[in-house]
C-alpha cells in the first residue's frame, strides 16, 4: 500500500539538477568535496567545453564556482581547486586539474584524465594490498 502524503506538505525533492559523484572517486580522492567538484567540472567540460590544444576547457570565475557551490565559502572553492591542481597521494603528485587564462581575466579549467586514471588505479591497488594485509 502506497503512503499518502498531505497535499500541503512541502516537496521532499526539489526540481533541481542533482549533484552526484561516484563513490570510487571520493574514495580515491579521500574527500567527497573533491569528488563533487571534479564531477561538476567533468559535466561542465562535456556540456560546453571549448577544445584548445586537444584538451577541452571550461571557463569559470571564482564567483561562478561559488554559485555552483553556494554552501561553500570562497576560500573553500579556492582551496578545492588548489588541492586538485597539486593532489598528492600514494607518494605521488597527480595534478588532476589544470587552469589557464584563455580569454579575458577568467580562468579556464580542464581535467588531466591520464593523471586521474593513474590515481584511480593506484587507489585500487592500495585497497587490494590493504585487504591482503588484513587477510594475512
Amino acid at each position: 500500500m502506497e503512503k499518502e502524503f498531505r497535499k500541503d506538505s512541502p516537496p521532499l525533492i526539489l526540481p533541481e539538477r542533482a549533484m552526484q559523484f561516484p563513490p570510487t572517486l571520493a574514495l580515491a580522492l579521500g574527500s567527497s568535496d573533491l569528488a563533487l567538484f571534479l564531477q561538476e567540472l567533468h559535466a561542465s567540460l562535456l556540456s560546453g567545453g571549448v577544445c584548445v590544444d586537444k584538451h577541452f576547457w571550461t571557463q569559470e570565475s571564482l564567483d561562478g564556482w561559488h554559485r555552483r557551490f553556494p554552501w561553500w565559502s570562497y576560500s573553500k572553492v579556492r582551496r578545492t581547486i588548489r588541492r586538485l591542481k597539486g593532489f598528492q597521494a600514494y607518494g605521488r603528485n597527480y595534478a588532476i586539474i589544470r587552469s589557464r587564462v584563455l580569454s579575458g581575466n577568467t580562468a579556464s579549467y580542464t581535467i588531466e584524465y591520464g593523471a586521474l586514471l593513474s590515481l584511480l588505479q593506484d587507489a585500487k591497488k592500495a585497497r587490494t594490498e590493504e585487504r591482503e594485509e588484513v587477510m594475512a
